[in-house]
């Protein structure tokens, strides 16, 4: 549904003549870096999560201990601040619940699914976007750091729809002062989308 949404997205901003920069974000240890103040505070004050069942979340999250083993030898016993334990029927939906408030932190369109998080902008003019862009990715970058999360700026790649090659070289897109690199093709959940939003690159792998 995620693919189906964006590509839809896509589809509809061409038709009426926009050009769309797809924005296609990468975290830093995403599932281990949320910090579990914030996560119940959120839990409590967004969505209403009080009482009894806060308490349960809190027990499961907090005061949890972890040691590592190599070649038989046992390292000492650590507590755990941070993160949601992987591999955990609960562990992707605190997730999604703890950034389930990022679409409001600016005017990007956002598709979420786990940690994956890709935002769109799209506009008539080159300029325009590329200002328009770079203004909201900063409101976003701004989110991150509040809530306590890292963008991996150097695997943060965008694409360009619906545009000429002319385009593309001159457009520049930023966070912080760090250049965030342009790509035709990408893969999206095992999906290879490119900026003609051709399905060709998909069945040559079929192949």
């Amino acid at each position: 549904m995620a693919i189906y949404d964006i590509h839809e997205n896509f589809l509809q901003n061409t038709e009426k003549g926009l050009t769309t920069c797809a924005v296609f974000c990468d975290l830093s240890k995403a599932f281990d870096t949320l910090h579990h103040e914030m996560l119940l505070w959120k839990l409590e004050h967004i969505y209403g999560i009080r009482v009894l069942p806060h308490k349960l979340l809190t027990s499961y999250l907090q005061d949890r201990q972890q040691y590592t083993v190599v070649g038989g030898y046992r390292s000492t016993t650590q507590g755990i601040s941070l993160g949601v334990p992987q591999s955990s029927s609960l562990g992707p939906l605190l997730f999604a619940l703890y950034g389930n408030d990022l679409p409001q932190a600016s005017n990007l369109t956002p598709t979420l699914f786990a940690d994956d998080t890709l935002l769109t902008i799209a506009r008539a003019n080159s300029a325009n976007l590329q200002n328009g862009v770079n203004n909201e990715l900063k409101k976003v970058d701004e989110w991150m750091r509040y809530n306590k999360l890292s963008l991996n700026y150097s695997k943060i790649t965008h694409m360009l729809l619906n545009s000429n090659l002319s385009q593309s070289c001159n457009f520049n897109v930023k966070i912080n002062d760090n250049k965030i690199k342009h790509t035709t093709c990408t893969e999206y959940f095992g999906v290879y989308i490119d900026q003609h939003l051709s399905w060709t690159v998909n069945m040559h792998n079929l192949e």
